[in-house]
């Protein structure tokens, strides 16, 4: 994320906070900046992402008359610049939201109150992830338990099957070779009158 985007997300909180009522009309907004802020911060090796951080750099850059790397001293000075002028914006944005929602003497203040709520949401948010996660996990232990048991199922009414299969099979063999001898000892009969 750029610093183009946190200044404009946080141009637009302090345009919100000025005709806001409430601390509630101006949360999408703050919300913004955190976001924006959370996303600069996990690109930090990043190049200037505005025109303004790209001037900056190369006048850096001529000053110290240097390549303009990443391990140079203006694009180090660059990316320090550009991070204390966004933290100096996010500080007028609390100043701001302090002057305008003032705390009780002894309280934390707004601002205060709005990192420890947030901060409580994030952890709220990781623990319900981390629990739907053992959750997923454990139903895919149960469902894995459950297709074992069905196989094993599926095998033993395979092999009774198999084994049905087999004794009527061979009963019916049993069968036709006893209707077979039946045959022949009534055509024996009545072939040779001596057997009667």
């Amino acid at each position: 994320m750029d610093p183009l985007t946190i200044a404009a997300a946080i141009a637009a909180t302090k345009t919100l906070v000025k005709s806001a009522r409430g601390v509630q009309e101006i949360v999408h907004g703050i919300d913004g900046v955190f976001h924006a802020q959370d996303e600069h911060e996990k690109n930090k090796n990043h190049k200037p992402g505005s025109s303004i951080g790209e001037k900056n750099k190369s006048i850096l850059q001529k000053r110290a008359k240097d390549d303009g790397g990443d391990d140079s001293i203006s694009s180090a000075a660059a990316a320090v610049i550009e991070k204390k002028q966004l933290d100096q914006q996010i500080a007028d944005l609390r100043d701001e939201i302090n002057r305008k929602w003032p705390s009780a003497p002894g309280e934390k203040s707004t601002w205060d109150q709005i990192l420890a709520e947030r901060e409580k949401r994030v952890a709220d948010k990781k623990e319900r992830a981390r629990q739907e996660k053992i959750l997923a996990e454990e139903r895919a232990e149960r469902r894995k338990a459950i297709l074992i048991e069905v196989a094993k199922g599926l095998a033993v009414a395979a092999i009774a099957g198999g084994i049905v299969r087999v004794n009527l099979f061979v009963s019916n063999n049993e069968n036709k070779n006893s209707f077979q001898v039946n045959i022949k000892a009534k055509t024996d009969v009545a072939a040779n009158p001596a057997y009667t």
